[in-house]
C-alpha cells in the first residue's frame, strides 16, 4: 500500500505540477514538500506544521485530504497536550499577614529600634514640610507677578482694514504727436473739469445739440477730451470713474490706456479701441467716429 507521501507525488505527476509551483502557491519551502514525499519527517519542524503542509499539498494536487488524514496524524502525533483541568494540581495559597501585625505598637521590632532613628525620621519630615511650603510661596509669587505684568500691557490696536485698491504701476501721460499737440493748442483753452473721486460720473457740457458720449474707466487711464473747440478735461481717470459729454458734434479724445476704458456713443459701446497700455485717438464728427493710433495717425477704423 502506498504511503501518503507517494500518493501526493503520484497525484502531482498525474497533473503535471512541479514542486516549485506548489511552493510558490502555498508559500511552503520546497525542501518540506520533498520531505513529505520521501517520508523524511525529521526535516519538518513540528507536527502542527507537517499536518498543515500535507493538507495544502493535497488541495493543490486534487487529492482528498480525508484519504491520508489518518496516516498523516499517525506520522505526526501531537503529544504536547495539557492535562484535563481535574488532574491539575490546585494552586497553593500564600498567607499574607495583616498590616496591623507589622505595625503593632507593642511589637518587639519597634522596641529594638534605636532612638536616633526616630530623631532622624522626624528631621526628614520637618525638612520636607519646609521645602513644600517654600515652593508654594515662590511659585505663587511668580504667578502673581506674571499676571500683573500681563494686565499692565495696553492692548494693541490693529490698523483698520481698507478697501482701497492700489494701482499696480504708475501711469504717466502719453507722448502727444506734433499734429495732435497743434490740435489741442489751437482750441480755446477751457477750464478742466474737477475730479470728484472714484465711482463717480462727471457730466461735461459741450453744447446744446449733438450726441452724447460716455467714457468709463476700468483701469487707471490718462485721458484728454476736446469737444466743439473746447478742451473739457485732461487728467487721469481712476477705475469705475466716468466722464459724460452731452451736446457733442465734433470731439477728440486721446486715451493713454486703450484697453482700460469703454467708450459709448448714445448709450451704445463702440467696442474695443485698442489693447491695454497703448495710446489711441478717438475722433467724433458728423460723418462718424474714427480710431487712430498715435504712432500711425493714418491708420483709422470707422464705426
Amino acid at each position: 500500500m502506498a504511503t501518503f507521501g507517494e500518493l501526493l507525488r503520484q497525484h502531482r505527476l498525474a497533473r503535471g505540477i512541479e514542486l516549485s509551483q506548489i511552493a510558490d502557491e502555498t508559500r511552503i519551502m520546497q525542501r518540506y514538500l520533498v520531505a513529505l514525499e520521501t517520508g523524511d519527517h525529521k526535516q519538518i519542524p513540528g507536527a502542527v506544521f507537517a499536518r498543515s503542509f500535507a493538507r495544502q499539498y493535497a488541495q493543490m494536487v486534487g487529492l482528498e485530504y480525508s484519504q491520508i488524514q489518518a496516516e498523516v496524524a499517525a506520522a505526526f502525533p501531537i503529544e504536547e497536550q495539557l492535562p484535563p483541568a481535574e488532574s491539575r494540581p490546585a494552586a497553593q495559597g500564600i498567607e499574607i499577614k495583616p498590616l496591623t501585625d507589622w505595625l503593632h505598637i507593642n511589637s518587639s521590632f519597634w522596641r529594638q529600634l534605636p532612638r536616633p532613628m526616630f530623631s532622624l525620621l522626624g528631621v526628614l519630615l520637618a525638612c520636607s514640610a519646609v521645602y513644600m511650603g517654600w515652593q508654594r510661596v515662590v511659585l505663587g509669587t511668580g504667578q502673581n507677578a506674571a499676571m500683573e505684568a500681563a494686565q499692565s500691557v495696553p492692548p494693541t490696536k490693529l490698523p483698520a482694514a481698507t478697501s482701497e485698491t492700489l494701482p499696480t504701476a504708475p501711469i504717466t501721460p502719453p507722448t502727444i504727436s506734433s499734429e495732435q499737440q497743434a490740435t489741442l493748442t489751437n482750441t480755446s483753452a477751457g477750464t478742466p473739469a474737477a475730479v470728484t473721486g472714484q465711482n463717480t460720473t462727471l457730466e461735461l457740457q459741450a453744447g446744446t445739440s449733438g450726441v452724447s458720449v460716455r467714457v468709463v474707466a476700468s483701469q487707471e487711464t490718462w485721458v484728454s477730451i476736446t469737444a466743439n473747440g473746447k478742451r473739457l478735461y485732461r487728467g487721469v481717470l481712476q477705475p469705475n470713474e466716468a466722464r459724460v459729454l452731452t451736446g457733442v458734434e465734433n470731439a477728440t479724445m486721446v486715451i493713454g490706456n486703450a484697453g482700460g476704458v469703454d467708450v459709448q456713443k448714445d448709450g451704445r459701446s463702440i467696442g474695443p479701441i485698442g489693447p491695454p497700455g497703448q495710446v489711441r485717438v478717438v475722433q467724433l464728427s458728423p460723418d462718424g467716429m474714427q480710431i487712430k493710433r498715435q504712432a500711425d495717425p493714418a491708420t483709422t477704423s470707422t464705426t
